[in-house]
C-alpha cells in the first residue's frame, strides 16, 4: 500500500511540475493587457515556471529518490543476511 501512495505521489508530483509551468508561461504570454500575446513575456514566464517547479517539485522529487534507495538498501541487506543463515528457505 505504502507503495502506490508513493507512485500516486511521484504522479501528482509531475503533473504539478507541469501545471506549475503551463500556468506561469500563461501567465506571461497574456498578463499584458495588450493586443494578441506577448511571445517574450511568455518565454520569461516559461522560465521563471521551470525555476519555480524545480525548486518546489525538485523537492518532493528528491525525496522520493532518497526514500526508493533506502528500500533497494535494506532489500539488500536483508539479502546479505540471509544468504549466510543456514535456515533460508526452509
Amino acid at each position: 500500500m505504502n507503495r502506490t501512495l508513493i507512485s500516486a505521489l511521484d504522479l501528482i508530483n509531475t503533473l504539478l511540475a507541469l501545471a506549475i509551468i503551463g500556468g506561469c508561461t500563461a501567465f506571461g504570454l497574456f498578463m499584458k493587457p495588450a493586443e494578441g500575446a506577448n511571445i517574450l513575456l511568455g518565454i520569461a514566464g516559461l522560465g521563471a515556471g521551470t525555476v519555480l517547479a524545480a525548486i518546489i517539485c525538485g523537492l518532493f522529487a528528491l525525496l522520493l529518490e532518497v526514500e526508493d534507495h533506502l528500500r533497494r538498501l535494506v532489500i539488500l541487506r536483508e539479502a546479505e543476511l540471509n544468504r549466510d543463515n543456514p535456515n533460508f528457505g526452509r
